[in-house]
C-alpha cells in the first residue's frame, strides 16, 4: 500500500529527511540544446518505510512518452548514506548516493534540494559509468501537483 504525502509516511529515521519529497510532481528542465522539457514524478514510501520509490515519466516537445525511470532509495548502512538503484526505459541501470562524498566507480552523486513546500530540485553530478566521466546533468525542477 503507497503512502500518500498527507499521510504520516511512517519511514525509518534514516530516510526521514527525504519526507518533503513525498508525493506527486510536475517536472520541468532545460536540455543541452535549450529545449524545455516535462514530466511528472511520484515518490512513495513502501515497504514499512525502509525505502522510497521515485517514478519519473518524461514527456518530448510533442507530448509523447520520452523516458520513464524507476529509482528505489534506501539506508546504505555500508556506507552511512542513503542511496539509489535505478532502472530506466533505455535498459540503463545504476546507482547513486546521496552525500557530497566522492563519487564511486559506476555511479554518480544526486544533488535534492528543497526550495520550499511545493517545489524542489535534483540534479546528477560526478557521473562515472564504464570508467568514462559525464558532464552533470540538467537541473530538474519539480512542483507538486497534488
Amino acid at each position: 500500500m503507497s503512502i500518500r504525502a498527507a499521510e504520516s509516511p511512517g519511514l525509518i529515521d534514516d530516510l526521514k529527511p527525504l519526507t518533503p519529497y513525498l508525493g506527486e510532481w510536475k517536472m520541468y528542465w532545460t536540455d543541452l540544446n535549450g529545449q524545455h522539457m516535462s514530466g511528472k514524478a511520484t515518490l512513495t514510501a513502501e515497504a514499512g518505510g525502509a525505502i522510497i520509490i521515485f517514478k519519473t515519466d518524461l514527456v518530448g516537445a510533442e507530448g509523447k512518452p520520452l523516458f520513464s525511470r524507476v529509482s528505489v532509495f534506501f539506508w546504505n548502512s555500508e556506507s552511512k548514506s542513503i542511496a539509489e538503484s535505478n532502472f530506466d526505459s533505455n535498459g540503463w541501470h545504476g546507482g547513486n548516493v546521496l552525500t557530497n562524498g566522492e563519487a564511486k566507480e559506476g555511479r554518480s552523486l544526486t544533488e535534492m534540494i528543497k526550495v520550499d513546500e511545493n517545489r524542489w530540485t535534483a540534479q546528477f553530478t560526478k557521473q562515472v559509468y564504464n570508467g568514462q566521466s559525464f558532464p552533470d546533468s540538467p537541473k530538474f525542477t519539480f512542483t507538486r501537483s497534488k
